[in-house]
């Protein structure tokens, strides 16, 4: 049943964007600190002393937290399990497996019970008796991400 590796692959993929969208968030906090905020008179400095150059602060950080390595990283795991997840949608659509047959239909081509029926002639009751199953399959297959 290939469904059950596609989800897996769906699920990995999923969380490979995850990680692309938490090492974004993060570079966007350290970013934010650069941008100009407002003035506030009660700590006015009175005594000299060198002026906070923001930007540098920023690189500085940036460079510390290694953002750009492992946004590189993130991003070609995430491709990675993308072209996987392809694959496996492929080698899915042309399984002759009736579970395979209508998990596509139901979860990749949106179908509708009455015309999943139709296309594989069962009746809609034993259709939805099998995604269930499929769910139910699904559900307990424990996927470790």
């Amino acid at each position: 049943m290939i469904f059950l590796q596609y989800e897996k692959l769906k699920r990995h993929h999923a969380k490979a964007e995850n990680d692309v969208s938490q090492i974004l968030l993060e570079q966007e906090q350290i970013f934010q600190r650069t941008q100009p905020k407002t003035v506030t008179l009660e700590n006015e400095k009175v005594k000299g002393g060198s002026p906070e150059n923001k930007f540098d602060a920023y690189l500085t950080e940036k460079e510390a937290r290694k953002i750009d390595e492992r946004l590189e990283e993130a991003k070609k795991i995430r491709d990675e399990f993308g072209e996987l997840l392809r694959a496996k949608e492929k080698e899915l659509r042309a399984s002759k497996d009736i579970t395979d047959k209508i998990y596509r239909c139901r979860y990749l081509d949106r179908m509708k019970i009455r015309k999943i029926s139709h296309l594989v002639s069962y009746s809609e009751p034993q259709i939805y008796r099998i995604l269930k199953a499929i769910r139910n399959m699904i559900e307990n297959d424990s996927f470790p991400v």
